[in-house]
């Protein structure tokens, strides 16, 4: 008996990243001021990277202001939510509440 796993990955397109070395990804071009890191990366690759720091997290660099205006213009009901609490399920009302209620008709009902 054959057992035959096909591993389907989604394809994003993605912006270019730098060269990362394997097991420490890009910790080389990153120093203890980040912003000097992140000019001098803009420097040698362009205004518009992609870092990926581990496995389930992204890193988009946006090195040109009019370039991250119209990324937060475009896409402002992606990233007007707030981040999910570890402790929501401790607190009284949970999510429920306007502080940690996620963006969507209920915030704006409680708004």
């Amino acid at each position: 008996a054959y057992i035959i796993i096909f591993f389907t990955t989604t394809i994003l397109h993605l912006p270019p990243s730098p060269p990362a070395i394997p097991l420490i990804g890009y910790l080389h071009l990153l120093t203890p001021s980040l912003y000097k890191s992140f000019n001098s990366i803009y420097i040698k690759h362009g205004p518009l990277l992609h870092l990926r720091l581990d496995p389930s997290r992204n890193l988009l660099l946006v090195s040109c202001a009019s370039s991250s205006a119209s990324i937060f213009k475009t896409n402002d009901i992606s990233f007007s939510s707030r981040p999910t609490f570890a402790f929501a399920d401790r607190l009284p009302y949970g999510t429920s509440g306007f502080i940690t209620a996620p963006y969507g008709p209920y915030w704006r009902f409680m708004k």
